[in-house]
């Protein structure tokens, strides 16, 4: 039956006179690049248009485009002006048979329209991981953009001292992945975003993001700088030898006023420990003790305590304390002489230069 109706329309358009084109739309060009604004064409062709003619339409996307299209034989032209909305869309054209008899509705290759164009905005950088690393651990930022671009933009990272990296590119966004690998105590990052092409050029850095990198607390000195580390160095050696020399002198000091008087009553205090002789004078070699310190800083008590205890070890007359009664800083300027004139019996004998006072035999002799 179907086969019967077909030779039916052909009998009848061929009585007619209905004829449609034998081949496809012819389009051109291949593809179209340009900057927004600039004026574009394509052009459609067929090797005859039929009887009755065909009717042309031309189509960019969904769109059917409706204004200045012009014919010339066999041949239509599609003009516009290039706007962001074309961008990466398909033209084509279509030619349909009027005819009620035959069926012709082809269509041409579909064509790529460019527009050429910046970046509307700079990119946007956020932090994937944590602002607060450690040395040899990894940071990790990412920076988007709402459009790429024709021709599309090419990304570059910078981070502080570290290498540009070209990082990894997903759509619409750029990511890094970077380990530290510098001494600095903070990290600044920030992404690239360059474009160039003929009329126009896109350059565009992101804001910074800051990494702050924490000392490792196995290693501190790694804090401190070979200057810092030399000096602090330094003062502690010369805080110690100070030190050190105040002790040596203090120590000096000490067994050269006190070594002598109190290994001298020490003795005789152990000898008459052991004997028990004249236990009633150890009540004197117990204040000694008191008293065994820089002479100068004596009171007038201490000197009469000491002198009684001296007058009695030389065996001097009665109230010979009487005769020095002083303070410490009064009796250590004593001359030789004056010190003798004091000491009726010439039995007591100073020592300046050593601040002590002790009995002297070879004095007594010399002084009857």
């Amino acid at each position: 039956m179907e086969y019967i109706m077909f030779i039916s329309l052909c009998f009848l358009s061929a009585v007619a006179g209905d004829t449609i084109p034998s081949s496809d739309p012819s389009i051109y060009p291949y593809s179209v690049y340009g900057y927004e604004g600039e004026t574009v064409q394509f052009r459609c062709s067929l090797s005859t248009l039929g009887s009755p003619p065909v009717i042309w339409s031309w189509f960019c996307g969904q769109e059917q485009m409706t204004s200045r299209i012009t014919y010339s034989t066999t041949y239509t032209y599609l003009t516009f002006k290039l706007s962001m909305k074309y961008h990466q869309r398909s033209c084509y054209c279509r030619a349909t048979s009027p005819s009620t008899s035959l069926i012709y509705n082809r269509s041409s290759s579909r064509r790529l329209v460019y527009v050429n164009h910046l970046p509307p905005t700079k990119p946007m950088i956020y932090v994937l991981s944590s602002t607060a690393v450690r040395s040899e651990e990894t940071i990790q930022a990412k920076c988007n953009i709402t459009s790429l671009g024709y021709p599309q933009i090419s990304w570059k990272w910078f981070c502080s001292n570290q290498a540009p990296a070209s990082g990894t590119a997903i759509q619409f966004e750029s990511y890094i992945s970077l380990k530290i690998t510098s001494n600095d105590k903070t990290i600044r990052c920030r992404c690239r975003a360059t474009s160039s092409i003929t009329y126009y050029e896109y350059d565009e850095f992101s804001d910074f993001v800051h990494f702050i990198v924490l000392s490792d607390p196995n290693n501190d000195t790694q804090c401190l700088s070979p200057v810092a580390f030399g000096t602090t160095t330094g003062l502690l050696v010369a805080i110690i030898v100070v030190l050190s020399v105040f002790i040596i002198l203090q120590c000096m000091r000490k067994r050269n006023g006190t070594s002598e008087p109190r290994s001298k009553y020490k003795t005789i205090k152990e000898r008459n420990s052991k004997t028990g002789n004249d236990r009633q004078t150890w009540v004197h070699y117990n204040q000694m003790d008191d008293l065994l310190r820089d002479p100068r800083s004596w009171s007038e008590s201490n000197v009469m305590k000491w002198m009684e205890w001296h007058g009695n070890q030389c065996q001097a007359s009665y109230g010979v304390s009487e005769a020095f009664r002083m303070t410490g800083e009064q009796l250590c300027p004593l001359s030789s002489d004056n010190f003798k004139r004091r000491s009726p019996e010439k039995t007591l004998s100073p020592n300046i230069r050593t601040k002590k006072i002790q009995c002297s035999p070879q004095l007594n002799q010399s002084g009857h």
